[in-house]
């Protein structure tokens, strides 16, 4: 059954998003970012902040929720709640099963959510400097 849930899985995400690495490029995401941050105003009530809406772009949006695993790929005890997919770091036991779901993913939904992309919009985010 996993194995057939990961291939449609895989083949629903590439009619969807045949290109999905193209959304995925670094510099595309970034420019939008700087785009959207930009246009921020600082806030100083009650504390100085600034609050940015849709701060990625709709397309990656809309590819982080086609590249999320289909429910069954999840383990029972994380579906009604938290669903959690953690890569397994270098020299982890196989015996923990917390990163079953991030293994199961077909190659194009891990290229969506792996870890080395994580920092990626964190830094596109988190770098921004005016």
């Amino acid at each position: 059954m996993e194995g057939q849930v990961v291939k449609h899985e895989a083949d629903a995400f590439l009619a969807r998003y045949p290109d999905y690495r193209r959304v995925l490029d670094r510099q595309r995401q970034q420019e939008f970012v700087r785009r959207r941050l930009a246009t921020v105003e600082r806030r100083d009530d009650p504390f100085p902040h600034v609050w940015v809406d849709d701060v990625l772009s709709p397309e990656l949006y809309a590819l982080l929720d086609a590249a999320w695993p289909a429910l069954e790929l999840f383990p029972a005890e994380e579906r009604d709640n938290r669903r959690d997919m953690v890569p397994r770091p270098p020299g982890t036991n196989l015996a923990d099963k917390r990163a079953g779901t991030y293994d199961a993913l077909p190659q194009p939904l891990r290229d969506v959510w792996d870890q080395d992309r994580i920092p990626q919009w964190r830094w596109s985010v988190g770098s921004y400097q005016d």
